[in-house]
């Protein structure tokens, strides 16, 4: 993945070059300003406790609502990524 102004420093802007991991990972999307994310990490976890999956490495999230867009955030939309360790038979 490769984010806007890496290579050329366009307009003073700097960004970094990184790896997502592949494999299989479980996602929740949070409804709603960043305050109450803790909220749906909580939720996350509690279903992974009862399914029996696990989580490796670190988690991440997307940000799909622009705040200097929608200045509601109520209607902030973050989806959370958790990678999933693979059970090799």
């Amino acid at each position: 993945m490769r984010l806007p102004g890496h290579a050329s420093g366009a307009r003073g802007r700097t960004g970094v070059s990184l790896a997502l991991p592949g494999g299989p990972a479980v996602t929740i999307i949070h409804l709603g300003p960043s305050e109450t994310l803790d909220q749906t990490y909580d939720q996350l976890q509690r279903s992974l406790d009862g399914s029996g999956l696990h989580a490796v490495g670190p988690m991440w999230e997307i940000y799909w609502t622009d705040p200097g867009m929608e200045p509601d955030p109520r209607r902030w939309r973050t989806e959370i990524v958790v990678p999933l360790e693979t059970h090799v038979a």
